[in-house]
């Protein structure tokens, strides 16, 4: 990952369902079939000297690595750390779900910049959580976590 003193020290990474608006009035929104997939891209140049170059996100699917999407940014990193921002909009993405909603589809990540490289294993999701009616939604469905309830005190007697 650290080449010509470049490094890509840290990635996060947010994905989006794209929407369009209700135009019609029946009070839903339209899925697109797209995804955005935006980054947070942490980089280090630990040389004195300026680093010019083109910063390329390759998102590939698992399932069907015909289909791979890429997205470029040419950038001049200066000595230290600095944060870059990168999206790229993912046309007819297959969404990640849990086992029990359906199959949990995947997305190779691959990040270049000079001759740092970063690998990532990704799931096209927006998961969301109204706390003031304690609702979790993936992919704008409900969904209800399954686990055991601890009781403190029978533990403590055990």
């Amino acid at each position: 990952m650290l080449t010509a003193g470049c490094l890509i020290k840290e990635v996060r990474v947010s994905t989006r369902m794209i929407y369009k608006k209700d135009w019609c009035g029946d009070g839903m929104d339209k899925y697109t079939g797209s995804a955005l997939v935006s980054m947070d891209i942490l980089l280090s140049n630990s040389g004195r000297a300026p680093v010019q170059g083109t910063l390329r996100a390759v998102i590939t699917s698992v399932s069907d690595p015909e289909q791979k999407v890429v997205s470029t940014r040419d950038l001049t990193i200066t000595q230290g750390e600095s944060l870059w921002k990168l999206s790229v909009t993912v046309p007819e993405v297959k969404l990640w779900h849990t086992w029990d909603l359906g199959e949990a589809s995947l997305y190779d990540l691959k990040l270049e910049f000079a001759d740092a490289l970063y690998r990532d294993r990704i799931g096209m999701k927006e998961v969301s959580y109204d706390s003031k009616r304690g609702i979790l939604t993936l992919n704008r469905e409900r969904i209800f976590l399954r686990g055991a309830a601890v009781d403190a005190a029978a533990d403590l007697a055990a």
